[in-house]
């Protein structure tokens, strides 16, 4: 495969002839462009990392976890088109890798720091915070995460800002952050061969980059973001986009030198910032968190392939294509009133009968994984639509479990059935297990 950086920014759109809009009633046309986009983005979820040497001292190494990593979503990547990427990523221009550059990983490690100036007065120098609110408590924070700095658990306990902050304190911390990010040696000097640390006295942050993929070698897959807008309620149309899958372990890279901390220090001190508040795009939501180790093992299987959310996003463009969806889910679970739950000796039957002109799914098969959106609750009653054939009747005796997760921002339900559940007018498919 070509250079991903290639691919990504000037690879992608060659070949595509399809600029404008497609009609509705061009669904040939339609068609047409969700496989070229689908092709493409193939590309992507298909490469392997290769084999990555070049070790160092100065380094720090962390896997990403669930959901991923998401960099470069402010640069532009879109031309309105159907099925294709919708938002930048952050790729290297030479090797054509997922990188974090050493000018993000600086700035986040900076931002951690407070915000300390300083104003002479005769010969006094008065440090003043500038947003005391907020820089208080960073000062707080960081003054006892060094008084920790050599505890051997200091990577896994949890420190709170202190309690309170003496001015030597404050001072120190804002020597520590001015000789760190802006390579002064000694603030309370004026003469600049004094004051200043030499280009080589200084601490450098190079790029973060990927040497090692998930179980499966891979490094990238897709996601979606789900706009509302300011309808809740609303079906919103999945916009697609690339991130680094979770288990990718990145090498951050540095050129420390020994100082107030020493290198060591540094080290775990940028370590244990990097855990606590991860990086890149989208963190209050997940994105960007790390972890000393991966959290699947080698030998274990991934709960579900890369290529899902990519099946998802498809099969919700489709229906949005065919003119199946609707704007607001309430009218649809408002269609979808004739449902019935019962027991049974032991057995939770739930017949749901679909309008025909509302979503359908293929056949159901035994041990199929059934998927119910959570459209509205009503006196603590969930009202739900079930993603079934028209007129499906599905019984499922005891099911084994039932899980709750995310994909889209949508809150999904997933029940497995059993062997013996029975589904009426689908015939049963005795391979699956």
């Amino acid at each position: 495969m070509a250079n991903l950086s290639w691919q990504y920014y000037k690879g992608y759109y060659n070949g595509f002839v399809h600029w404008d809009d497609p009609a509705p009633s061009e669904e040939n046309k339609r068609k047409e462009i969700e496989q070229f986009f689908k092709k493409k983005n193939t590309d992507f979820i298909d490469f392997e990392l290769p084999k990555q040497e070049n070790e160092s001292i100065n380094q720090i190494q962390l896997f990403t976890t669930y959901p991923g990593l998401l960099i470069g979503s402010g640069y532009t990547h879109q031309v309105g088109a159907i099925g294709e990427f919708k938002i930048g990523f952050q790729l290297d221009y030479t090797t054509g890798l997922p990188i974090i550059p050493g000018s993000s990983v600086k700035g986040m490690l900076r931002s951690v720091f407070p915000e300390i100036e300083i104003h002479w007065t005769d010969k006094t120098i008065v440090y003043s915070y500038n947003n005391e609110d907020v820089d208080i408590v960073k000062t707080k924070w960081m003054a006892a995460l060094i008084k920790n700095i050599d505890d051997d658990d200091f990577l896994k306990t949890t420190y709170q800002p202190q309690e309170e902050i003496t001015e030597d304190e404050k001072i120190a911390i804002y020597s520590l952050t001015s000789q760190i990010f802006d390579g002064i040696k000694d603030h309370t000097k004026t003469k600049s061969n004094e004051k200043n640390c030499s280009i080589y006295e200084r601490d450098i942050f190079f790029d973060a980059y990927p040497i090692e993929g998930n179980v499966n070698n891979k490094i990238l897959g897709t996601d979606s973001i789900t706009p509302h807008g300011n309808n809740p309620l609303k079906n919103p149309i999945p916009l697609l986009f690339l991130k680094v899958l979770p288990n990718v372990c990145f090498r951050f890279n540095f050129d420390l030198k020994n100082g107030i901390l020493t290198i060591e220090q540094k080290l775990n001190l940028f370590k244990k910032i990097l855990l606590t508040i991860g990086i890149g795009a989208k963190t209050n939501v997940g994105y960007g968190q790390l972890s000393e180790k991966t959290l699947i093992s080698k030998t274990m299987q991934p709960l579900r392939s890369e290529e899902e959310p990519m099946r998802i996003h498809d099969e919700r463009q489709q229906k949005t294509n065919q003119g199946r969806q609707r704007e607001n889910l309430s009218e649809l679970a408002e269609e979808n009133r004739n449902r019935r739950i019962q027991s049974q000796d032991g057995k939770k039957e739930l017949q749901v009968t679909i309008p025909a002109n509302s979503p359908n799914e293929s056949a159901i098969n035994i041990n199929d994984i059934v998927t119910a959106i959570i459209t509205e609750v009503q006196e603590a009653n969930l009202v739900i639509l079930l993603m079934v054939q028209e007129k499906s009747r599905i019984t499922i005796p005891k099911p084994d479990r039932y899980a709750d997760y995310k994909i889209n921002e949508k809150l999904y339900l997933i029940v497995t059935a059993k062997e013996g559940a029975r589904i009426k007018g689908v015939k049963k498919d005795k391979s699956k297990k």
